[in-house]
């Protein structure tokens, strides 16, 4: 090609050609070319923090880790549009990037930390240990599995760790709390307080008078804003749910019997419990004593407390064979009759007293009990297996642009017309939709997107799909006044019956803080006056409401006051009668010194990461992050 271009140039037309063809080369590349290779500069990186650079992979790595972890917790997949909507992805990219502030004052301050007490670290985490107290390889093998990890990055990783560990032990360690600041926190919990109350509700105002239109009208005109009619969108569904996909009658007898035989042990037996106590005997001579007490006639509660123990040390609570780890005790507690005391045994910590409470016998749910469950949950595995099948047909059909009603005619699939539905989720009547499946997921979208639009399809939480299309939109307008008559007059009654309640607690109030008894107060409205004792910041059990318990720790001793109620139209009277403070023990001072050094520590390390990452210059690449997740604006 070269040399045909070279002969070219040697005449004045060929030359002439190679010009306009390589200007319209470099005219495309300023176009597309060079305009997506600036935007896209720094893309391999999610962010840099001074001269740390986060990777994409390192970013979208922890972004999905977190999503598994999370999807463990809760039991079922977190859906790619629910992490974005908690912010999951900030969350991610600022833990990376303070992390990352961190690693970078490390290598500033030349900080170092050997092989031998990684290991020693990673030996000694609780978090790796078994039921014997001592480091498990099972246990760290799935850890690292669980978290994305192989051994060699997770040692890197921990060095990191306990490095940053260094500097945080560095600016925190050893804080002394403030005395005057433990006497605060000691007195916002502990305080206690007497409070005589009573709850003035709307109904105990009499009738109010209806408003004229004239009312209504200034009333309309002040809040017309608030009377709009909302944006109103018509769409079209096409909906696949596994569990949809398949009859559950159509699954057979011997199907669902071949599944309850496969997992009646684990889902639908309950082996045999026992309510067990015991005591742990620190050496042979009490063990001693104890066989002496027991052959004497001595209960179990008996020889507890000539020992000093009490229920809390001595119940197990019921437990199944193997929730106990030690053999001799498990053989022991499983082998005798109920009510009986057995022992010494001879355990791994000591000589160990037995006493068998009661036995609960295995028990084992019939098949006839459970075979709907069981087709159900077959006909949704079988379901699984058609979605992709149809998910694929769907996707074929729509790309030979046919409507989405014609596919789900076509393919026997659920399909939904929705004339017009709000935000909210509601109809024009102001009635919630029902026939949306996952609004959580597909209203969004259906707001989110215009008409004519080529929508890709919504992931359910249960794995089906939604596809969607905008078939009108309905833009938000002023109502007219006899438009929104019905309303408006509901609008102003709430606002009315409010505003004349709190006019009647600012006046009984008043009453109380001039001298009259609140007992006599409560009376004249015919309300009943109740008294808590004894009451906390932290009570929820002493049947004043939440914001007028709040209410009553800013209200100053001999003193009324108002708050609102549990409903909107109440509002409760309250007088305050005395304040204590309970000076702290050593206990709970102790409790309160570690948590709040800790409080005073995390806030010193934070303050320290935002200024090394202002020193240091954070760049973030949102483009790539926004990309790398598959977010969309």
């Amino acid at each position: 090609m070269m040399q045909g271009f070279r002969k070219a140039g040697q005449s004045w037309l060929g030359r002439i050609v190679i010009t306009i063809l390589f200007g319209t080369l470099i005219f495309s590349f300023a176009i597309w070319g060079i305009g997506d290779m600036v935007k896209n500069y720094g893309t391999n990186n999610a962010a840099t923090v001074g001269s740390t650079e986060i990777s994409l992979a390192e970013f979208r790595s922890a972004y999905q880790t977190e999503i598994q972890n999370i999807s463990r917790r809760i039991r079922r997949n977190l859906t790619a549009q629910e992490a974005l909507s908690f912010g999951l992805d900030r969350r991610v990219l600022e833990r990376l990037i303070n992390d990352a502030a961190l690693d970078e004052q490390v290598r500033v301050w030349g900080l170092a930390i050997n092989n031998e007490t990684i290991a020693k670290a990673v030996l000694a985490d609780p978090n790796f240990a078994g039921p014997d107290g001592k480091f498990n390889r099972a246990i760290f093998d799935e850890a690292l599995r669980n978290n994305g990890f192989n051994e060699s990055n997770f040692i890197a990783s921990q060095r990191l760790v306990y490095l940053r560990g260094q500097i945080a032990e560095s600016l925190a360690g050893g804080i002394q709390t403030p005395k005057a600041g433990l006497e605060a926190l000691n007195r916002y919990r502990s305080e206690q307080r007497d409070v005589q109350f009573f709850v003035l509700a709307a109904d105990q105002l009499g009738p109010i008078t209806d408003a004229t239109d004239e009312q209504l009208k200034t009333f309309y005109t002040e809040r017309q804003a608030a009377f709009r009619a909302p944006d109103y969108r018509a769409a079209s569904l096409l909906v696949l749910k596994a569990g949809e996909l398949v009859d559950p009658a159509s699954i057979t007898d011997a199907e669902a019997t071949g599944l309850y035989d496969r997992v009646k042990a684990t889902r639908f037996s309950m082996p045999e419990r026992r309510m067990l106590k015991q005591i742990i005997l620190s050496d042979k001579d009490k063990a001693a004593s104890a066989l002496e007490a027991q052959k004497a006639g001595k209960t179990f509660a008996e020889i507890a407390a000539t020992l000093g123990l009490n229920a809390n040390d001595t119940d197990l609570g019921l437990v199944k064979r193997e929730d106990i780890a030690d053999q001799a005790v498990r053989d022991a507690a499983f082998t005798a009759q109920a009510n009986q005391l057995v022992g010494p045994i001879e355990g791994k910590f000591g000589p160990i007293l037995l006493q068998v409470v009661q036995i609960v016998a295995a028990e084992e749910l019939p098949f006839d009990k459970v075979s709907q469950t069981l087709k159900s949950e077959l006909a949704t595995q079988k379901g699984r297996d058609k979605l992709r099948d149809l998910h694929d047909a769907v996707e074929d059909q729509r790309a030979s642009a046919k409507p989405l009603q014609a596919i789900a005619s076509e393919l026997k699939l659920p399909f939904t017309k929705v004339e017009a539905v709000d935000a909210s989720g509601r109809d024009k009547s102001g009635a919630l939709l029902t026939t949306i499946t996952d609004p959580a997921t597909v209203i969004p979208a259906v707001f989110g997107s215009e008409m004519n639009i080529d929508n890709e399809a919504l992931a359910l939480r249960d794995g089906g799909y939604v596809w969607f299309s905008v078939d009108g939109i309905t833009p938000s307008r002023d109502r007219s006044f006899d438009e929104a008559r019905e309303q408006v007059k509901a609008a102003w009654l709430e606002d009315e019956r409010s505003r004349l309640i709190s006019q009647k607690a600012s006046e009984l109030v008043q009453k109380i803080n001039q001298g009259s008894p609140i007992s006599a107060v409560a009376e004249a409205v015919n309300a009943p006056l109740l008294t808590v004792q004894g009451a906390t910041r932290a009570s929820r059990d002493k049947g004043l409401p939440a914001t007028a318990l709040a209410q009553a720790f800013l209200t100053q001793v001999a003193q009324a006051s108002s708050s609102l109620g549990d409903a909107s139209d109440q509002r409760v009277i309250l007088y305050v009668q005395s304040a204590v403070v309970a000076p702290a023990n050593d206990e709970t001072s102790k409790g309160m010194n570690g948590e709040f050094a800790m409080a005073l520590g995390d806030d010193i390390i934070a303050q320290f990461v935002a200024q090394t990452r202002q020193t240091l210059g954070v760049k973030t690449f949102e483009g790539a992050i926004q990309a790398a997740i598959g977010k969309t604006n």
